[in-house]
C-alpha cells in the first residue's frame, strides 16, 4: 500500500512509514489484529482504541441485534414470496389467515369461494393435485365404501343414503372448512421448494412468479360453471312450463273434437229419455273414426262419453281419457259433468277439475 502521508510504497502490515515516519497503524492489544489509524475500534473483536473491551453483555445485545435484523430480512423475504405465491387476488385475506397458522391456530376456518365453486376455485389457486383428488379421488372412494357397507348391510338403500350424506358432509362442510389449511401448505411447499432450489431471492420469486399465483382455468370453468347452472335454472322452469302448455292444449283437442257428440248424445237424451248406449246407436261414427291429431278414439257408453288420448299425444296423458257424463234433472238432460282419474288437474280445463 502507499503512505497517505509522503505516497511510499509500504508493507500492508506496518504501522509506522519507513520514509516519513507518519503512523498508519497499530495492532490490536486485544486479539492482535491490525487497525488503520482511522479505526476507533477493532474490526475484529471490538476492541476500542484506548479504552477496555467490550463488555460481555454488550457483545451478547449486538449479537441479537444482529440475530434479530437477519429474522426480520428472512422473515420479510418469506412474506414476499408467500404474496407472489398468492397471487394479486385476495392476497391480504389469505396473508391474515397464514399468519394466525404460522402463531398455532387451529386448522379450521371457512372459505366461501370453495363452498360455493369447489373444482374452480382449486384450479384458479393452481391445486391441481386436490383438484383431481377431489373431482375423481372422493366419488371413487366413496363408492368403494357404499359397496363395502352394501356387501355388509345388504340393504342398497342405506348404502345410497350413506354415499349422498357423506358426499354433501365432505363437499360442503369439511372442504370449505379446511380450504385454507390445504391452501397454506400448498402455498409454503411451493415457496420452500423455490428457496431450495435457489439462494438468490431474485431467482427465487421469479420462480413463485412462475409456478405459483393464480390461473386462468379457474375463472374460465368458474364462469363456466355459472352459465350452466343459469341455463339449468332457466331450463327447469320453462321446460315444465312449456311441456305443461302444451299437453293443456293437446287435452283441449279432446274436449272441442267431444262437442259435436255431447250434441249428438244430449239430443238423443231429449228424444227417447234414455242414454244412448254406444256410438252407433247414439248416431256417432265408430270411436276409431272420431279422433284427431293427440285424440286416439271417442267412446260413447251408455250415454257418458269417453275422449281417449293417443297417437301424437304427450306420454302423459297417452292413454289416459277425460269423462263426460250427462246430468239431468227431472229425467230433463241439463248439461255436463267432466272429470278424469288419470290426468291430473294441471292438465284440465277449469270445468274438469276435481276438488
Amino acid at each position: 500500500m502507499n503512505c497517505p502521508e509522503c505516497n511510499a510504497i509500504i508493507s500492508n502490515q506496518a504501522t509506522k512509514c519507513p520514509s516519513c515516519g507518519h503512523v498508519t497503524g497499530d495492532s490490536c492489544p486485544e486479539c492482535g489484529a491490525r487497525r488503520k489509524s482511522g479505526e476507533n475500534a477493532c474490526a475484529k473483536c471490538g476492541f476500542p482504541r484506548g479504552g477496555d473491551p467490550p463488555r460481555e453483555s454488550q457483545i451478547r445485545e449486538s449479537a441479537t441485534e444482529l440475530a434479530t435484523d437477519l429474522s426480520d430480512s428472512v422473515g420479510s423475504q418469506s412474506d414476499e414470496l408467500l404474496a407472489a405465491c398468492i397471487g394479486p387476488k385476495n392476497t391480504d385475506y389469505y396473508i391474515r389467515i397464514f399468519e394466525k397458522f404460522r402463531s398455532g391456530g387451529g386448522p379450521a376456518s371457512w372459505n366461501w369461494p370453495s363452498f360455493f365453486l369447489t373444482i374452480p376455485w382449486l384450479l384458479y389457486r393452481k391445486m391441481w393435485g386436490y383438484t383431481l383428488l377431489y373431482w375423481f379421488g372422493l366419488p371413487i372412494g366413496l363408492v368403494i365404501l357404499m359397496v363395502t357397507i352394501s356387501e355388509i348391510t345388504q340393504d342398497v338403500g342405506v348404502a345410497s343414503s350413506f354415499y349422498y350424506l357423506s358426499y354433501i358432509f365432505v363437499a360442503f362442510v369439511l372442504v370449505p372448512v379446511f380450504a385454507n389449511r390445504l391452501y397454506f401448505g400448498h402455498v409454503n411447499n411451493k415457496v420452500e421448494k423455490a428457496r431450495q432450489k435457489f439462494e438468490s431471492p431474485t431467482d427465487q420469486l421469479r420462480e413463485i412468479h412462475r409456478v405459483g399465483g393464480t390461473g386462468g382455468a379457474g375463472a374460465i370453468v368458474a364462469v363456466a360453471f355459472l352459465v350452466v347452472a343459469i341455463i339449468g335454472i332457466l331450463a327447469a322452469i320453462a321446460i315444465p312450463a312449456y311441456q305443461d302448455y302444451t299437453i293443456r292444449a293437446q287435452v283441449s283437442e279432446g274436449l272441442s273434437i267431444s262437442s259435436g257428440a255431447k250434441a249428438v248424445v244430449a239430443g238423443y237424451i231429449q228424444d227417447t229419455g234414455t242414454f244412448p248406449p254406444d256410438n252407433r246407436t247414439a248416431g256417432l261414427e265408430s270411436p276409431n273414426r272420431i279422433t284427431g291429431q293427440y285424440v286416439n278414439r271417442l267412446v260413447v257408453v251408455d250415454g257418458t262419453i269417453f275422449v281417449i288420448y293417443g297417437k301424437n299425444a304427450n306420454a302423459n296423458i297417452r292413454g289416459k281419457s277425460v269423462v263426460l257424463t250427462p246430468v239431468l234433472s227431472n229425467q230433463s238432460f241439463i248439461g255436463w259433468d267432466c272429470y278424469s282419474t288419470g290426468i291430473p288437474n294441471k292438465w284440465l280445463p277449469e270445468a274438469c277439475r276435481g276438488d
